[in-house]
Protein backbone atom coordinates (compact mmCIF):
# COMPACT_ATOMS: atom_id res chain seq x y z
CA UNK A 1 0.00 0.00 0.00
CA UNK A 2 2.77 2.45 0.91
CA UNK A 3 4.78 1.78 -2.26
CA UNK A 4 1.67 2.37 -4.37
CA UNK A 5 1.03 5.77 -2.82
CA UNK A 6 4.53 6.99 -2.01
CA UNK A 7 7.26 5.38 -4.12
CA UNK A 8 10.61 5.81 -2.44
CA UNK A 9 9.22 5.55 1.09
CA UNK A 10 10.11 2.52 3.19
CA UNK A 11 8.30 0.41 5.75
CA UNK A 12 10.53 -0.91 8.52
CA UNK A 13 10.01 -3.19 11.50
CA UNK A 14 11.72 -1.99 14.68
CA UNK A 15 11.42 -2.93 18.34
CA UNK A 16 10.99 -0.62 21.32
CA UNK A 17 13.11 -0.87 24.48
CA UNK A 18 10.86 -3.66 25.78
CA UNK A 19 11.22 -5.65 22.55
CA UNK A 20 7.69 -4.88 21.33
CA UNK A 21 7.31 -4.50 17.54
CA UNK A 22 6.87 -1.06 15.99
CA UNK A 23 6.14 -0.40 12.30
CA UNK A 24 7.92 2.72 11.04
CA UNK A 25 6.99 4.29 7.68
CA UNK A 26 9.78 6.58 6.56
CA UNK A 27 9.85 9.20 3.79
CA UNK A 28 12.61 9.05 1.24
CA UNK A 29 15.95 10.17 2.74
CA UNK A 30 14.20 10.87 6.08
CA UNK A 31 13.29 14.25 4.60
CA UNK A 32 10.70 16.09 6.71
CA UNK A 33 9.90 18.35 3.76
CA UNK A 34 8.61 15.27 1.89
CA UNK A 35 6.48 14.03 4.77
CA UNK A 36 6.41 12.83 8.36
CA UNK A 37 7.66 9.53 9.71
CA UNK A 38 4.63 7.44 10.66
CA UNK A 39 4.83 5.11 13.65
CA UNK A 40 2.41 2.27 14.40
CA UNK A 41 2.51 0.32 17.65
CA UNK A 42 0.04 -1.67 19.67
CA UNK A 43 -0.83 -2.54 23.23
CA UNK A 44 -3.54 -4.60 24.92
CA UNK A 45 -6.23 -2.06 24.07
CA UNK A 46 -5.52 -0.76 20.56
CA UNK A 47 -3.13 0.01 17.74
CA UNK A 48 -1.75 3.55 17.83
CA UNK A 49 -0.73 5.73 14.88
CA UNK A 50 1.59 8.69 15.41
CA UNK A 51 3.63 10.97 13.20
CA UNK A 52 7.02 12.52 13.81
CA UNK A 53 7.94 15.65 11.88
CA UNK A 54 10.29 18.53 12.62
CA UNK A 55 11.14 16.89 15.98
CA UNK A 56 7.48 17.03 17.02
CA UNK A 57 5.37 13.95 17.68
CA UNK A 58 1.61 13.98 17.13
CA UNK A 59 -0.96 11.27 17.79
CA UNK A 60 -3.11 10.58 14.73
CA UNK A 61 -5.43 7.94 16.14
CA UNK A 62 -6.15 4.77 18.08
CA UNK A 63 -7.65 1.79 16.26
CA UNK A 64 -9.06 -1.55 17.39
CA UNK A 65 -8.47 -3.43 14.12
CA UNK A 66 -5.52 -3.62 11.74
CA UNK A 67 -7.64 -2.65 8.70
CA UNK A 68 -8.53 0.59 10.52
CA UNK A 69 -4.81 1.26 11.06
CA UNK A 70 -4.15 0.77 7.36
CA UNK A 71 -6.97 3.19 6.54
CA UNK A 72 -5.43 5.78 8.90
CA UNK A 73 -2.00 5.32 7.30
CA UNK A 74 -3.52 5.59 3.81
CA UNK A 75 -5.30 8.84 4.71
CA UNK A 76 -2.11 10.28 6.21
CA UNK A 77 -0.11 9.42 3.09
CA UNK A 78 -2.73 10.83 0.74
CA UNK A 79 -2.48 14.17 2.58
CA UNK A 80 1.28 14.14 1.94
CA UNK A 81 1.09 13.31 -1.77
CA UNK A 82 2.33 16.08 -4.04
CA UNK A 83 -0.30 17.81 -6.11
CA UNK A 84 -0.08 16.92 -9.79
CA UNK A 85 0.98 19.69 -12.09
CA UNK A 86 -1.67 21.05 -14.38
CA UNK A 87 -0.94 21.77 -17.99
CA UNK A 88 -2.37 24.92 -19.54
Amino acid sequence: MVAGLMPGWSVELHHDVLGEPIVVIVPQNLDDTIGPTLIVYGDEEAFHLEELRWDTARKLGDYRAWDEVLRGVRISLIWEMPFPRTLH
